[in-house]
């Protein structure tokens, strides 16, 4: 009898365990891209998942549709170095910035962890911002 119980106890427990780790399933309503990939004329509000769980950089390829504001926002820890390349100039962005981009021109936007290997996974977040591209800077 006394077995009995603590099978049925032992089954309970797994049963509330494998119940409590269920995931829900939904998906955010915005693009998440992975920096292993181009993107390509994104859409206004998407965000970049940078692995940086070892030492180097981690380059995202995005090319924009055309000429645009965006708002740029570190979504992490401070101490992974956030840097962007038109392929002449370099930039850094220490938490957010707002920056005119060049329509149908790539820019390299790269992660890179050098401080810190308890760090796996690492956000940017990228929002297109309703201002004049003309009239706006910096430009980059």
């Amino acid at each position: 009898m006394a077995n009995y119980f603590k099978s049925v106890l032992i089954l309970s427990m797994v049963a509330v365990l494998f119940s409590c780790c269920k995931t829900n399933g939904t998906k955010p309503d915005y693009d998440i891209y992975s920096y292993t990939t181009n993107i390509v004329n994104p859409p206004d509000y998407f965000q970049v998942n940078y692995v940086v769980s070892f030492v180097g950089n981690k380059t995202a390829n995005i090319t924009f549709e055309a000429n645009s504001v965006w708002a740029i926002k570190k979504l992490g820890d401070v101490r992974v170095l956030y840097t962007i390349s038109n392929g002449t100039d370099n930039m850094n962005i220490e938490s957010a910035d707002t920056i005119a981009f060049e329509g149908n021109k790539t820019y390299q936007f790269t992660a890179n962890n050098f401080s810190s290997l308890d760090i796996s996974n690492y956000l940017v977040e990228f929002s297109k911002v309703d201002t004049d591209y003309e009239s706006f800077e910096p430009k980059f």
